[in-house]
């Protein structure tokens, strides 16, 4: 049996790797096939290779396929399986099938379908899921070490930077976005959204109308006197930092809008008597009610008085550093 399966190894395999707990001695063999020409990958081969300088297409089978074109404009199918598609060089087109599939991409002049399953783009270029060229794709990886940035589309989106500084945008949907290493720059969009910023100095940001009560945003890693929060209006133009901050008193309220009502009530826990929050002004505040416990951030726009299609309520549900003490504030040790 031995033998055999050693005969069938010489059988110019691409990789081949011994199974430690098998005493026979059995093999895993993972095929690749180079062609020149069109071609679809027969039963048993996992991967194929284009070469040449030629425009021609190759398709993968039910297995997990690894494809990748030559230096002209192919096109690429993976069928089913849980695929990786990269066209290389030239203006190509990726179409992933069934299957969770990966594309790899350094252009956005590809065209992309990703077909049926939660399919992956991993770009070395700014690159938008909301690109024209692209369709049924979930997930945005940067990849490299440029400073790129990476956009989402209405798809519930996971959108991972790379150890550049990136912009992340989740556009709408319930994204979830994390900056990886580098100085990033974080806006869930529009939706209930998850913004992890990683190591380094990172900003997130928030537009007034977006991260409400009823679906308000939450930051995993907020880095008290490192990381910053910038605002942007209803409309998305850049706005001044908040003219008042401070720590309203602990809340034991049992739900979100209580919350908010609470803080707009009296924003200062650190004076006697009710502080209301002003126009263009954000406080903290800690809840500590089982199954909304946390940190919330509540900012007021420029209209008195709080408003539930406007006003922000931002949950830091992680944080390193010291919470401030009730009381007042400095604006920038939070705000850009």
């Amino acid at each position: 049996m031995v033998l055999m399966q050693l005969a069938r190894i010489r059988s110019n395999p691409v990789n081949a790797a011994l199974d430690p707990d098998n005493s026979i001695g059995e093999v895993t063999i993972t095929d690749t096939l180079p062609t020149s020409i069109t071609r679809t990958l027969p039963a048993n081969v996992e991967n194929l290779t284009l070469t040449g300088t030629t425009a021609i297409n190759g398709t993968g089978n039910a297995l997990a396929n690894i494809i990748t074109g030559n230096t002209a404009n192919n096109i690429l199918d993976g069928g089913d399986g849980n695929d990786v598609l990269n066209g290389g060089a030239g203006i190509d087109t990726l179409i992933g099938g069934l299957g969770n599939d990966t594309f790899v991409v350094d252009t956005v002049t590809d065209l992309i379908d990703g077909g049926v399953g939660t399919d992956t783009i991993q770009s070395s270029v700014t690159f938008s899921l909301a690109n024209a060229l692209v369709s049924n794709v979930e997930n945005l990886t940067l990849t490299g070490t440029a400073d790129i940035s990476g956009t989402g589309n209405v798809f519930v989106n996971t959108i991972t930077g790379n150890t550049g500084n990136n912009i992340l945008d989740g556009g709408t949907g319930n994204d979830i976005l994390s900056g990886g290493t580098g100085n990033d720059t974080l806006n869930g969009g529009i939706d209930k959204d998850a913004l992890t910023g990683g190591t380094g100095i990172d900003t997130f940001v928030f537009q007034f109308g977006q991260s409400l009560v009823s679906n308000s945003d939450r930051i995993t890693d907020f880095a008290i006197g490192t990381d910053r929060i910038d605002l942007l209006t209803q409309t998305g133009l850049a706005i001044n930092a908040p003219t008042n901050f401070s720590r309203a008193a602990n809340s034991i309220a049992t739900t979100l809008q209580n919350v908010v009502n609470s803080v707009f009530t009296d924003a200062n826990g650190a004076i006697t008597g009710n502080q209301v929050l002003e126009v263009n002004s954000a406080a903290l505040v800690q809840v500590t009610t089982a199954g909304i416990a946390g940190s919330y951030l509540v900012i007021n726009d420029n209209t008195a008085g709080f408003q539930s299609n406007n006003d922000l309520l931002v949950n830091i549900t992680g944080y390193s550093g010291t919470l401030p003490a009730l009381g007042a504030i400095s604006v920038n040790s939070f705000f850009v």
